[in-house]
């Protein structure tokens, strides 16, 4: 941090401190080995959370801590001072305070109960950083390095009857837990997208997050030998999802961990963030409950990887169609079926969305579209080389426009 921001925000502090000393009504205490800033109506939260903030973005460290673990920094530097008596010597507890922020390299691990799998003739699965493993053996090597009786207990009566995701995170465990549910979003959205390939259609799919729908994070953070956060209940969940080798293999064959790689890519290609949200948008679909809605959905995904050009003659359903066809079909009546199929199901989306005639969305209406979706995202992985260009430019629109230029 430089030395001028370090001056301006020791001010910052000592203004604080001076605010909140002068203030009858405010009081900070530590309870707990937690110090808690208390007034009436809350008069000085706002401002330390905005100096906390600042400080946050003048070191550069939101890669490894959160705006809480700062805010309590903060507020150690400030009993601190009012414990001392003193004004004018925020800067020196500051810098100490930076240094050590900037030296902070803990590394957690992070484990999260994920409900809707069962690992079968497999023991782990890796998806970019994220290992989904099983809770059985693995548990009581887990165990053994754990402080206490308690949290031994605790860890196998409540995490250990399903699959778990494990993931390794140097940071704070608040912000651990931002960065293992970043991760584990992607990977949820992997195994849904997965689903209709590995299981039978009529699958209702509840891959989540063990408890995402109650009040508690489905949070295990152990670290140091102690269960810092665990879920809290333990109940029957359905399970949708079979990993298996067999299942590994068939997700190998449709490119699901090619794409797990570039989902923990900082910088992103073009075509890898179309392929991204076309997989988000195939997972969105498995979550909805009415056709209609799971139509739409894989509209929106199968358009994400085939953008269309700003003027496109017959409107973008006619290009996706039509470009879906040319990339699927390997002769003139199989592109012909693929063209017409996704014309008819834009036919049903625009109906849906402009209030038109309803027509009946089917079962294979779904299954055909999400097997196309599938398809195409596989054959653009495979062949990104074609569709990018040196700069990373996705020109699939390109590529599409040439091929029908070329002589047949």
């Amino acid at each position: 941090m430089r030395q001028q921001n370090q001056e301006c925000l020791a001010g910052w502090i000592e203004s604080l401190a001076k605010k909140i000393d002068q203030d009858p009504t405010a009081h900070l205490s530590e309870v707990d080995q937690k110090i808690y800033l208390t007034d009436v109506g809350n008069e000085h939260a706002p401002e330390l959370a905005r100096l906390s903030d600042a400080f946050l973005q003048a070191g550069g460290w939101g890669h490894k801590l959160s705006s809480d673990y700062i805010e309590q920094r903060i507020l150690e530097v400030l009993l601190g001072l009012l414990e001392a008596g003193t004004t004018g010597e925020a800067l020196p507890l500051l810098e100490r305070l930076s240094e050590s922020l900037q030296d902070y390299d803990e590394q957690r691990t992070v484990y999260i109960p994920i409900t809707g799998i069962e690992m079968t003739d497999v023991d782990e699965v890796t998806f970019g950083e994220v290992i989904l493993k099983k809770m059985r053996d693995a548990q009581k090597e887990l165990a053994k390095d754990f402080e206490t009786q308690e949290d031994r207990e605790r860890f196998f009566d409540r995490v250990g009857v399903v699959p778990y995701a494990e993931i390794i995170v140097s940071a704070e465990p608040v912000k651990a837990w931002e960065i293992a549910g970043d991760r584990i979003g992607n990977v949820l959205d992997l195994l849904r997208y997965s689903v209709p390939f590995l299981s039978p259609e009529d699958a209702d799919p509840d891959i989540n997050m063990l408890g995402q729908n109650r009040n508690s994070p489905p949070l295990v953070a152990v670290y140091g030998g102690k269960v810092e956060n665990l879920f809290e209940s333990l109940r029957y969940l359905p399970t949708n999802l079979e990993l298996s080798r067999r299942a590994v293999e068939e997700m190998e064959e449709a490119e699901v961990f090619e794409v797990a790689k570039f989902m923990d890519k900082e910088v992103k290609t073009d075509l890898e963030r179309r392929v991204m949200r076309s997989i988000q948008w195939a997972s969105n679909s498995q979550g909805q409950h009415e056709p209609e809605n799971r139509l739409l959905s894989l509209v929106i995904s199968l358009e994400s990887v085939l953008p269309s050009p700003r003027r496109t003659s017959g409107g973008t359903g006619a290009w996706t169609a039509e470009g879906a066809a040319i990339l699927l079909g390997r002769d003139l009546s199989t592109r012909r079926a693929i063209r017409n199929r996704i014309l008819g199901l834009y036919r049903k989306r625009n109906n849906i969305v402009h209030g038109g005639e309803n027509e009946e969305i089917t079962t294979e209406d779904i299954v055909w579209l999400r097997g196309t979706v599938h398809d195409l995202i596989k054959t653009i992985i495979k062949n990104r080389d074609e569709y990018e260009m040196l700069d990373g430019t996705y020109a699939i629109a390109r590529w599409l426009e040439d091929y029908k230029l070329t002589p047949k």
